[in-house]
């Protein structure tokens, strides 16, 4: 009897802890919102007059295990490598984007923590009406709640 109280008692205390490591899920709600974030910190960085802290706000939304990877320029980047991107072309002068441009979601497909994210730059011209960009695609992996995985095809 004492060495089924044991082994139960161990069984119990395993399951309690496996479980209490598991990663948080990110529902569609969840998922759409941190994508959402991203593309709002993303288009700030983007527009002229950003800074280094808009750069460091984009990344303090991505988990730490981040990885960038854009398939068809084979750009593959973590969280450090991809600052140090942000950085250099920051310093070269590369964003350039005016204040009303932004990043405009159109559809998703959501799947378990993913999420298919077709998009657009909308860009405001002179006269101050909105071109719309060529559509693109990204795929969003999640783990604890935060972005982990941006695949870029476009």
């Amino acid at each position: 009897m004492i060495k089924f109280f044991y082994c139960c008692s161990f069984a119990l205390l395993f399951s309690t802890l496996s479980h209490a490591q598991e990663p948080r899920s990110c529902d569609d709600k969840c998922q759409l919102q941190q994508v959402n974030v991203y593309f709002a910190a993303l288009t700030k960085v983007f527009r002229a007059g950003s800074t280094e802290q808009d750069v460091d706000a984009l990344l303090a939304n991505m988990h730490n295990s981040i990885k960038y990877i854009h398939v068809e320029y084979l750009a593959e980047f973590n969280k450090d490598s991809w600052r140090q991107a942000f950085l250099r072309n920051l310093n070269n002068g590369a964003y350039t984007r005016g204040p009303n441009d932004k990043m405009v979601i159109l559809n998703t497909i959501h799947g378990k923590n993913h999420l298919a994210v077709e998009y657009v730059y909308d860009t405001q011209n002179e006269s101050g009406s909105i071109e719309r960009g060529n559509k693109l695609f990204a795929l969003f992996g999640l783990t604890d709640g935060k972005i982990s995985l941006i695949q870029e095809y476009w």
